[in-house]
């Protein structure tokens, strides 16, 4: 099962750049935010990287108006982590910071930019979420002989790791736990491991632990059925 989730964070534009362009107009500058977080994804997965708490995060800024980007290098600008002051200085469009655990949920990031032509203010919000697991399982066919094997798969989705080798990763079938190696994350089963209690149904819980720090983890379920002729 292949998890995608948007935010959206910023406005695509087609522009040119103009060097300097802050005089006073009637048109105000829009101040642009995007942000990236650096925490584990899979490969396949197309969606916007989330950061869980202790991710690393990067804030842009980018300043626009009439279709042009307009020049920071003269500009002081000041970035706000939650109404806190954190960073300021000439040209300072980046802004780096580490995602906390919160308990709304996500962080407000403000940047208020200073030149001759007045000052200029903009926010973001930048969503703090859990490690996620997703159990991806296949469908079986109920002709299949009980000694065919398959393989279930734990899918880590934003972890502050570089890699599933940096992951501990554990099963639980039909409520019995078992153990893998660190950073394997399938687990081959027979189906003639299905319980006689409940012949049609497999019940897998997947639990994935940060090797390095044990106080992030995540769990998945997957309930496989068997398909019906």
């Amino acid at each position: 099962m292949k998890r995608t989730i948007f935010f959206v964070t910023g406005v695509l534009l087609i522009m040119g750049f103009a060097e300097g362009a802050w005089a006073q107009t009637a048109v105000e500058p829009q101040l642009i935010l995007t942000w990236q977080a650096y925490s584990f994804r899979p490969f396949s997965y197309s969606g916007k990287t989330l950061p869980a708490a202790g991710t690393p995060i990067a804030v842009a800024l980018a300043a626009v108006r009439n279709g042009q980007f307009l020049d920071l290098t003269r500009a002081k600008i000041s970035w706000y982590l939650d109404g806190e002051f954190e960073a300021g200085g000439v040209n300072l469009a980046e802004f780096r910071f580490s995602a906390r655990a919160t308990a709304r949920g996500y962080h407000l990031v403000s940047v208020a930019v200073k030149n001759e032509s007045g000052t200029f203010e903009s926010a973001i919000t930048v969503p703090v979420v859990s490690p996620e697991v997703v159990v991806e399982s296949p469908a079986i066919s109920s002709f299949a002989s009980p000694l065919s094997e398959f393989v279930v798969r734990a899918i880590p989705y934003f972890f502050n790791v570089k890699s599933t080798a940096d992951l501990k990763f554990a099963w639980q079938v039909n409520g019995v736990w078992r153990a893998t190696r660190a950073g394997e994350n399938r687990i081959a089963l027979k189906l003639g491991e299905i319980s006689a209690a409940s012949p049609d149904t497999l019940t897998l819980k997947a639990s994935i632990v940060n090797a390095g720090n044990e106080l992030e983890f995540g769990m998945g379920e997957a309930n496989i059925s068997l398909q019906k002729p």
